[in-house]
């Protein structure tokens, strides 16, 4: 949710309040030919993906703003901290995917985040994994006000279902 907030806020900024902004989410398979001007983050994916495509026909970037987008503290916004796009790279990372950008000086910019698909074949190899009948139980510790309660007694315990 945060990735796509990000995406959308930052081509709502480059539309300058006028223009359009398309957002898309497909399944689609990573090796679809993307051109010559695409620049990639994260790692590339080789399964079958889900794809979320952010377009807008804003500023757009040139490629020195390109290559820094996503680091950490960069921005060309006047109140802007430079963490948006960042932790969004930081997110799509940990979910094993990708980002691919396309961007042109006065033209827009499309973004496409892509993630590992997951299937069933995906379950199963987790459940493989990790078999439900040996991850750990979870628990939560839950402190219940009492009025009767003396100060010094230990917090009391159940077990999340």
């Amino acid at each position: 949710e945060d990735c796509l907030v990000n995406l959308v806020r930052n081509a709502v900024d480059a539309c300058q309040g006028t223009g359009r902004i398309t957002v898309s989410l497909a399944t689609t398979a990573p090796d679809i030919p993307f051109g010559d001007n695409w620049v990639t983050f994260g790692r590339a994916i080789e399964r079958d993906v889900v794809e979320l495509q952010v377009t807008d026909d804003g500023s757009g970037m040139d490629e020195r703003v390109l290559r820094k987008a996503f680091d950490p503290y960069f921005t060309t916004k006047p109140t802007g901290h430079g963490f948006g796009l960042a932790s969004t790279l930081s997110s799509v990372r940990s979910c094993g995917g990708e980002i691919r950008v396309a961007s042109a000086t006065d033209c827009g910019t499309c973004v496409r985040i892509l993630l590992p698909r997951f299937t069933q074949q995906t379950a199963q190899t987790m459940e493989q994994l990790v078999p439900p009948e040996t991850s750990p139980r979870p628990h939560a510790t839950v402190v219940r006000p009492r009025s009767d309660r003396q100060p010094d007694s230990a917090p009391q315990t159940a077990d999340a279902d």
